[in-house]
């Protein structure tokens, strides 16, 4: 791979380095820029021009000026790099921190309505069995009730029901002797 000479960025990278050659050289005008037009050759030749540089005079200060330039230029890309990385790296480790924090929030949400689900379960359960409990009591209560009330009335009609028994015998037995 061919590494790219100083000549090749001043071509390669014009649009860019316009800027900060007329920084550079403020004598230079537009028309000389438009003229050079990114050419090493038609720098060297504005330079000695305007500031009255030697040839190697002009090409040392250009070769030395592209060289910081290039510098800077990775430096600040190295920079922009490292700068994003930790851009990325502080995002995801608050998309961490949020995602736990959300974790453990629902984790608790969950919990306290485990808790209230259980407490309302265990409630409805009691609830349920004192109903039950007194329903329960209830039909004891009108057993004992009709069973009282059976009683008191067999014992009132004891001598009703004891000749409708017997009525009842002989009703068969005469039904069956006849048959």
């Amino acid at each position: 791979m061919k590494l790219k000479t100083n000549q090749d960025i001043l071509q390669g990278e014009w649009k860019q380095l316009q800027g900060a050659v007329r920084q550079q050289w403020g004598k230079l005008t537009n028309d000389d820029l438009m003229t050079a037009q990114g050419g090493w050759e038609q720098m060297i030749g504005q330079l000695q021009s305007r500031y009255g540089y030697t040839r190697a005079d002009a090409e040392t200060r250009l070769d030395a000026f592209i060289n910081h330039w290039n510098v800077n230029v990775r430096d600040k890309s190295a920079d922009a790099a490292e700068n994003a990385q930790n851009s990325v790296t502080e995002t995801v480790e608050a998309a961490k921190s949020s995602v736990a924090d959300t974790f453990q929030s629902a984790k608790s949400t969950l919990a306290d309505a485990a808790q209230q689900t259980q407490q309302s379960v265990s409630h409805a359960a009691q609830q349920t069995q004192k109903s039950v409990a007194q329903k329960a009591h209830q039909v004891q209560d009108a057993a004992v009730t009709a069973g009282t009330t059976v009683d008191k009335k067999v014992k009132r009609n004891r001598w009703k029901l004891l000749l409708m028994t017997l009525l009842v015998g002989v009703g068969v037995g005469y039904w069956l002797s006849s048959q």
